[in-house]
């Protein structure tokens, strides 16, 4: 059988997908704030990485929580549910800054946990 035709490969490739765009948006954020002046490190400027991290953590949650729920695990579902929950909220209150930025991880998670094979479908 094919790699690309195993269950849940489409899955984890739009999970991966995800990490990868925060991780992205999280590396250019982090560029442009520094060139713009606001992270010295003799100041207390990196605090701008724990509001720009948030969407790496809770995308690599999201990836965790769809590998679990691939394995039959019973609480997985409730979990991806709440990790695409506090995502799609992030999103809308930052929507002014960054929120449109994080939009497509959001929207690759939940591709990733439609297509996320169930155990009973195996």
């Amino acid at each position: 059988m094919s790699v690309l035709r195993r269950p849940g490969f489409a899955a984890f490739s739009l999970a991966t997908g995800a990490i990868v765009w925060a991780l992205g948006l999280f590396a250019a954020l982090l560029v442009w704030a520094h060139n713009a002046g606001e992270m010295d490190p003799g100041d207390t400027g990196w605090w701008i990485a724990v509001p720009i991290g948030i969407p790496v953590l809770l995308a690599v949650l999201g990836w965790v929580s769809l590998r679990l729920l691939c394995t039959g695990r019973s609480c997985a579902e409730k979990l991806a549910i709440g990790v695409l929950v506090l995502l799609g909220a992030f999103s809308i209150v930052s929507a002014a800054s960054i929120g449109l930025l994080v939009l497509p991880v959001v929207l690759l998670l939940i591709g990733a946990f439609q297509l996320t094979p169930r155990p009973a479908d195996q």
